[in-house]
């Protein structure tokens, strides 16, 4: 398991991005998700991100995949691993720019 900031550290550092990491308090993040939502009720625009959306994030469920490892042999792919090969793949689709 990795934390969010481990997380989009690794992306960062992987994609060679140089934008920051800004970490904000729940009640913060809600509140702006809310005022996002009324502003999206004004002029229709695409919501960024959700109150419930947050909710999720901050849910913190943990998996395991040991009783996969134990009774088929499955080992998962570091997170490192998994990352490099997704933004590869993303940058030869000219998803990422």
């Amino acid at each position: 398991n990795v934390s969010y900031i481990e997380f989009f550290e690794t992306i960062r550092t992987i994609s060679k991005s140089k934008s920051r990491l800004i970490t904000a308090p729940k009640f913060l993040a809600k509140l702006i998700a809310w005022l996002h939502w009324i502003k999206h009720i004004i002029t229709n625009n695409d919501l960024f991100f959700t109150a419930k959306g947050l909710n999720h994030i901050y849910c913190n469920k943990a998996f395991s995949s040991s009783k996969a490892t134990q009774q088929l042999g499955y080992y998962p792919t570091t997170l490192k691993n998994a990352l490099e090969k997704t933004i590869q793949f993303l940058n030869h689709q000219n998803h990422v720019h």
